[in-house]
């Protein structure tokens, strides 16, 4: 219990960065605040929040809510990556797009135990995803202006729109299994490199 107490505190420290780089990156330009750049790291910490006030208290929240988070702050990364040709991604901006998932994943395989977590869990990665994509259409729809330029739903149609959710299913679904995956064999190693080391 103390060893999730002191987890909490780190936990609170990273909550605390990512809502701090959302609106300390948006602070000046509110009109792009349906970015998912910013709404995910506005989700993640206060994903991260509300699991150090459990931690605090010597609970843990489900191991798939830090799954959501690291393939969230993946989708980030994604994103910038098919950006990549049109935006120069320097200084203050790589800080949300690329430092911060960084710290995400390096939380997530560092602290996250996920060797108890079933792969049934895993679909639930899509979830904030899909919802920002129905969003993202209907904000399209209803305001005339795309938040992205390659989801424009006058300039690719609906039809294609529907294609590339379906694909970005899949494809997180497919992120999700591989870092579940990965965080399995982490602290399976770090299990019996525990165990070695008590044995010796």
């Amino acid at each position: 219990m103390e060893a999730l107490y002191k987890r909490a505190k780190l936990t609170a420290v990273i909550a605390a960065l990512f809502l701090l780089t959302a609106f300390g990156n948006y602070f000046y330009r509110m009109g792009e605040c349906v970015q998912m750049t910013f709404l995910s790291c506005v989700a993640i910490g206060t994903a991260l929040a509300a699991a150090a006030i459990e931690q605090a208290r010597g609970r843990d929240i489900p191991h798939f809510v830090y799954l959501d988070c690291a393939v969230l702050a993946a989708s980030v990364v994604i994103m910038c990556a098919i950006f990549a040709p049109e935006v120069c991604f320097t200084g203050m901006s790589l800080v949300p797009h690329l430092f911060m998932p960084i710290i995400m994943f390096l939380y997530y395989f560092a602290l996250c135990n996920g060797r108890d977590c079933r792969a049934r869990f895993v679909p639930t990665v899509v979830v904030f995803p899909t919802l920002y994509y129905i969003f993202m259409i209907a904000f399209g729809s209803i305001s005339g202006r795309s938040v992205y330029v390659y989801f424009d739903t006058n300039a690719i149609g609906t039809g294609m729109l529907a294609v590339l959710g379906v694909a970005a299913v899949i494809m997180l679904i497919a992120v999700g299994v591989i870092l579940l995956c990965v965080n399995k064999c982490v602290f399976e190693w770090k299990g019996n490199a525990e165990s070695d080391g008590v044995g010796t």
